[in-house]
């Protein structure tokens, strides 16, 4: 077993490598009600805050993620009550398992610890990589109580992914720090299907798929080293 401050270490190590620290003040959007404007269709944007909030409630799900051209893609699997989270790294095969306060990072020779709250640390992590408008999963952070965020949104046309209908928003968030543009597809349940994260031309410069919502997927401590 190692220490949780080395595990930690090596975990967000990981996470930022993959992308998924998001920056302070995205995190920071929810923690109070931020000044915004809205610029287009007020109501596609509470249809996109309600989809982010039906993945926090989601009991299970699966994520796929790439980059441009399939690069640095990955799969978190992820379980909650209790919290469970298993990611593969495809280009790496480097695997991170949480279960409840253990964690490992292998495969091979697992590396242990014990470390609370990580599990969720890092799903909140995923989920706010692709979300600008909801709280963290894990610990609450700082509020930026004068945040000023500019809403553009507008919805297009409907798209059927693996079968599945879904309503599709394109929409940009102007915060102090960066300028976050998506295109969300959100299935006749509520859930969102997929992201793609877009740059300032609208290139898609990353796909997110979550699937899978509700499967009995099951996570286990691996051997420990």
């Amino acid at each position: 077993m190692v220490s949780g401050n080395r595990l930690r270490g090596l975990i967000l190590a990981m996470l930022s490598i993959l992308t998924l620290v998001a920056s302070q003040a995205r995190l920071s959007t929810a923690q109070q009600a931020p000044r915004e404007t809205i610029d287009g269709d007020p109501q596609a944007w509470k249809e996109v805050v309600n989809a982010y909030a039906n993945l926090t409630r989601a009991g299970s799900f699966r994520v796929l993620k790439s980059g441009s051209g399939g690069r640095n893609a990955h799969m978190w699997e992820v379980v909650r009550n209790p919290i469970r989270l298993h990611l593969v790294v495809a280009e790496t095969g480097q695997e991170l398992i949480a279960v409840g306060s253990q964690t490992a990072l292998g495969p091979g020779r697992w590396i242990c610890a014990s470390s609370s709250n990580l599990a969720a640390f890092a799903i909140g992590q995923l989920i706010y990589r692709y979300t600008p408008v909801l709280p963290p999963l894990g610990d609450r952070l700082p509020s930026l109580s004068t945040l000023q965020r500019d809403i553009v949104i507008a919805r297009q046309a409907d798209v059927t992914i693996g079968g599945e209908k879904t309503s599709v928003y394109k929409y940009s968030v102007r915060l102090p720090s960066e300028n976050i543009r998506e295109r969300l597809f959100v299935l006749e349940n509520g859930l969102p299907r997929r992201v793609e994260v877009l740059d300032s031309v609208e290139n898609t410069i990353e796909t997110v798929d979550f699937q899978d919502y509700g499967a009995a997927i099951v996570i286990t401590m691996p051997v420990c080293q």
